[in-house]
């Protein structure tokens, strides 16, 4: 399994953090991926950049010190009791930058990825998924919608996601790979481009 060979290949930087976790967190991390990649492009991050954002981040940022202390700088205290789901969260989302004309090698940069439980994902940073995906059994064009609703948005100029976190999140990302590559030397798996970069925007061909 071509997860499991990248953790033999290079080593458990954490020996708190056994396999078995990277691999539930991977899988759960992977839902909210692929239910975005199923109906807009581009491509998000793949089974291995998001094996590697998670050993860099251990954990949601939110219970990051680092990330705490900025935010008591700004009179802000958020942290809280992370749920045990992690998600790879774009700090600017992937749709976002491909309207803006950027190809999915920049938009899955790892100074672009995050990892934040699903409650902050789903509540905090992109509530109208959140609500879309609760409402998903009755009404199952729910996600669908949405896209619908962000894509006028982005015609508008607008964002459609909570972005008071991204310069932090940013910061904190720039930070944890450097000291992550610095520290265990595990370089962050570069992806592939899909068969038509930026293509298919939300139903229109990008030029």
């Amino acid at each position: 399994m071509q997860t499991e060979r990248l953790i033999r290949q290079n080593g458990n930087p954490n020996n708190n953090l056994e396999s078995a976790s990277y691999l539930t967190h991977e899988i759960n991390a992977a839902f909210y991926e692929q239910i975005e990649s199923s109906l807009a492009r581009p491509k998000g991050f793949d089974k291995n950049q998001r094996i590697w954002l998670l050993l860099r981040d251990q954990g949601c940022a939110f219970q990051n010190e680092n990330f705490i202390s900025w935010c008591k700088k700004r009179g802000l205290s958020y942290k809280h009791k992370c749920s045990e789901e992690l998600h790879c969260h774009h700090i600017y989302p992937k749709t976002f930058l491909a309207y803006s004309g950027f190809d999915e090698l920049y938009i899955n940069r790892a100074e672009n990825g995050i990892v934040v439980c699903k409650f902050a994902h789903l509540n905090w940073i992109h509530p109208d998924m959140g609500a879309a995906m609760r409402n998903y059994r009755t009404n199952p064009d729910s996600i669908e919608q949405v896209f619908e609703k962000r894509s006028d948005l982005l015609k508008q100029g607008r964002k459609y996601w909570i972005d008071f976190w991204d310069d932090l999140f940013y910061a904190l990302a720039l930070l944890n790979t450097s000291q992550f590559v610095i520290n265990h030397g595990i370089p962050y798996p570069i992806g592939k481009r899909s068969n038509s970069p930026n293509s298919n925007i939300n139903g229109h061909q990008k030029k």
